[in-house]
């Protein structure tokens, strides 16, 4: 990691299910490929991944970061916690779209 970087978790919460998710500032340590906040949530999977790095069942990060604006990103996390939305309901944002069919 370079000098001054370091990703700041700035909110932790969960949903409404048990699902934990939190708010992450990743932009100091890669300017480049971070332009606005991620929301990491950690939900069940419901299927095995093809490659078997992911378990049916079992918690796995899911990283939602391809909103425009960080307040897209505050208001996707708040319909999280309050339940108006699922993780799932954010596919399109998704840094790997291949964690949709997971969900």
């Amino acid at each position: 990691m370079k000098e001054g970087g370091k990703m700041k978790v700035l909110t932790k919460s969960a949903t409404p299910n048990g699902t934990k998710i939190q708010i992450e500032d990743w932009k100091a340590d890669y300017p480049n490929v971070f332009k606005v906040l991620t929301i990491a949530a950690y939900p069940k999977a419901e299927k095995t991944s093809q490659s078997g790095w992911i378990q049916g069942g079992k918690e796995f990060r899911v990283d939602i970061n391809r909103f425009a604006h960080d307040h897209e990103t505050l208001q996707a996390f708040t319909s999280l916690q309050d339940g108006t939305k699922q993780v799932k309901d954010f596919s399109d944002q998704f840094w790997n779209p291949e964690h949709a069919r997971l969900l």
